[in-house]
């Protein structure tokens, strides 16, 4: 493997190596941080100018990031992702084992470090950066900043059914041309696809009007696979079994990377719905993807969904432990076509709302901000302050928006505040969505 991989002309892979060269889990790359940290330290060394400024994606890399930190006073962002605690939550119910618990008390620790130590905290949703990380010792709203994640979703907006996918899921189905719910999910208990079959074996309309289709993952044997993907697999086919769902279930054990979007296509020229029943999703890309390609949506009410079906009014938001709830948010929809055809057409502004280039110029625009703080001379010239509630008064008129824009922009020593019982996330993210500064 190449050391060293130009990926664009701005972008480098550099691949540092460690003690142990050979392939570990993802769950035991911590014992090589040590040495991956002395080998990061020491490349550093060797390059004519020093970063600006880290970026760390999970908590692994946070725990990099904090040493290198700690060591040449170089600041960093910290993405979670996913968070352990988060996931520590979503495993209660059942049994942990004793590695599980130790690997995510591990994580954890080092979360911990990186919400403490990290200068800006990049969160993927609300309810990531107000309830998520507000579970952590060290949690400081003030250093989160929520930016929706980008995908390039115009392929999934054209997505076409192929014979490909008709192959794929034929030897499954008796009537395949029923409108069908869709669920496409690595199969980890967090994905909760269990509770999406009892739903769906539940229900006696919903299995006469629908077909269930579950993508989950690629695989040959079963028991060749991590024990927690094992296990669920096991469980999905023991309640197909148990309802009796032969020829109503679809699911496929491999598929190609473009096969995804010509599912959701098939699903979509079906008047199908896509159903993400996560116990909690820190946002939900797959999401973003059906509703490029036309498909309503019924999600979890834990995580992400709740931002992107408030922002494109593109579907449901349902209680992931109840499948009660799941059954009858899909029938609803399935049984009201105007309402479902409103939901598809909305959520094609998905593509729009959610594009990569958005996210990448808020995240550039924030970290420009970070490393070019108010100077205090700026911040001394400030002699009044304007306070306004938001709600029907920064907001409600977009030529009112340009309008206070323009003015406030030719104001000398004026600074700028807002009074609101929103919460500060909120508030960050309705004036955003105005234009407000």
């Amino acid at each position: 493997t190449l050391a060293h991989e130009r990926a664009g002309p701005k972008v480098e892979l550099v691949r540092l190596a460690t003690q142990s060269p050979g392939y570990l889990s993802k769950e035991a790359l911590w014992r090589e941080l040590p040495s991956f940290v002395e080998a990061l330290d020491a490349w550093l060394d060797t390059q004519p100018d020093a970063p600006d400024i880290l970026h760390a994606h999970y908590a692994d890399a946070g725990e990099v990031a904090a040493e290198i930190q700690a060591r040449r006073g170089t600041p960093f962002v910290f993405t979670a992702h996913s968070l352990g605690r988060s996931k520590l939550k979503c495993l209660a119910d059942g049994h942990i084992d004793e590695p599980t618990r130790a690997a995510l008390a591990r994580r954890i620790v080092f979360e911990e470090r990186a919400i403490r130590e990290a200068a800006l905290i990049v969160a993927s949703s609300r309810d990531e950066a107000e309830s998520q990380y507000a579970d952590y010792t060290h949690y400081a709203p003030g250093k989160i900043r929520v930016i929706a994640p980008g995908s390039h979703l115009d392929e999934f907006a054209t997505a076409r059914p192929t014979k490909a996918v008709d192959a794929l899921l034929a030897p499954f189905l008796i009537d395949p041309d029923k409108p069908a719910l869709i669920a496409i999910a690595r199969p980890v208990t967090r994905k909760n696809l269990a509770t999406l079959v009892r739903a769906f074996g539940e229900n006696a309309a919903l299995r006469e009007k629908a077909n269930l289709v579950i993508v989950a993952g690629v695989r040959d044997h079963i028991d060749a696979l991590e024990p927690e993907l094992a296990d669920n697999l096991h469980e999905l086919l023991t309640l197909i079994d148990d309802y009796d769902l032969y020829g109503h279930v679809a699911y496929p054990k491999h598929h190609a990377p473009e096969d995804v979007k010509a599912l959701y296509a098939w699903a979509r020229e079906r008047h199908g719905v896509f159903v993400n029943p996560a116990l909690n999703e820190p946002f939900g890309l797959t999401l973003l993807e059906a509703a490029a390609a036309g498909l309503p949506l019924i999600a979890t009410d834990s995580g992400g969904p709740n931002d992107i079906i408030e922002q494109c009014a593109n579907g449901v938001l349902v209680n992931p432990r109840r499948p009660d709830d799941i059954a009858r948010a899909a029938l609803e929809l399935l049984d009201d076509p105007a309402r479902w055809q409103a939901m598809a057409d909305n959520g094609r502004q998905a593509v729009l709302a959610f594009d990569w280039q958005r996210h990448a110029e808020r995240y550039h625009d924030l970290v420009a901000r970070l490393l070019r703080p108010p100077r205090r001379s700026v911040l001394e010239q400030v002699t009044a302050l304007l306070i306004c509630d938001i709600d029907n008064t920064l907001t409600g008129s977009p030529m009112g928006v340009l309008a206070f824009n323009t003015w406030f922009a030719e104001q000398r020593g004026l600074g700028f505040g807002v009074a609101t019982g929103r919460s500060f996330h909120s508030a960050l993210a309705i004036l955003s969505q105005a234009g407000i500064p």
